[in-house]
């Protein structure tokens, strides 16, 4: 029972991430669904710290787990380097 309650949590969690290309998306998603939204980053700590002031959003720190980036920084356009998670808090 303990292993099955662990898994349903774990679900759970990876359904409140939503996976984003741009700030508009980003934007809306945290308006329609809020949620954990994970956007590509070029690693920069300016580009960071835009990211979280344009979404009103706190940065959670980068997605570890995720080993392509395949996109560029929803910021400066340069090829992403990481993914930063970042949710709204209240």
């Amino acid at each position: 029972m303990e292993e099955a309650l662990k898994k349903r949590a774990q679900q759970w969690f990876k359904e409140q991430i939503s996976r984003i290309e741009n700030l508009e998306e980003a934007k809306r998603t945290f308006e329609e669904k809020g949620g954990i939204i994970e956007v590509p980053w070029c690693g920069n700590d300016e580009c960071g710290l835009k990211i979280g002031e344009k979404l009103n959003a706190r940065v959670l720190g980068e997605a570890l787990d995720v080993k392509e980036y395949p996109s560029k920084c929803v910021i400066c356009s340069k090829e992403s380097k990481k993914i930063l998670r970042l949710a709204r808090t209240y």
